[in-house]
């Protein structure tokens, strides 16, 4: 049975044996403990996103490739915050703008917030509701920077994009060069 070559949620950026051995590659950070065990993953050095890792991923058969992951535990409110500390939403809003203030303006965070009194819950668990609604905002925007690192790696260091055009049923998997 065959194994797909290359393991990614998101891009296939190619990087070749050859770029790895001749150091043509962004500096690697620490190992990415999550990763799969046929495919280990290093962070790259100087990517420092909230919601995602970009990651160099080993194929299982040769080269290499550049994603970007979720990072674990970034997407519950108890990772940032304890809602039950809070007394007023407006407090929470505060900081939630000093924490995400890279990534979302105060106006979207205080509009996305509101309606605590329609609701008709307890502050705790309104929060709690809306800071889900918040980070499918914040991380959408966020994945939009992260593509564009990683389009200005591609260019810098010069490879080259795949996707998957086929996937048969004893796993072997054939790639298209993406333009």
């Amino acid at each position: 049975m065959a194994t797909s070559n290359f393991c990614y949620d998101n891009r296939c950026v190619v990087v070749t044996n050859d770029d790895y051995e001749c150091g043509n590659h962004p500096q690697l950070d620490e190992y990415r403990h999550e990763s799969l065990r046929s495919y280990p993953s290093h962070k790259l050095a100087g990517y420092d996103f909230i919601f995602w890792d970009v990651v160099l991923t080993s194929g299982y058969y040769e080269h290499a490739c550049i994603d970007y992951v979720e990072k674990p535990d970034s997407r519950s409110v108890y990772d940032y915050f304890n809602p039950v500390s809070y007394s007023t939403v407006r407090e929470f809003c505060d900081d939630v703008y000093g924490e995400f203030r890279d990534i979302v303006s105060r106006t979207k965070i205080r509009k996305i917030f509101t309606g605590l009194r329609r609701s008709g819950k307890e502050i705790y668990d309104f929060l709690e509701d809306k800071f889900d609604e918040f980070v499918e905002y914040a991380a959408a925007i966020e994945r939009k920077k992260v593509n564009a690192a990683i389009d200005k790696i591609k260019a810098d260091y010069g490879y080259e994009e795949y996707g998957v055009c086929a996937r048969f049923s004893n796993g072997e998997t054939w790639y298209t060069k993406i333009a």
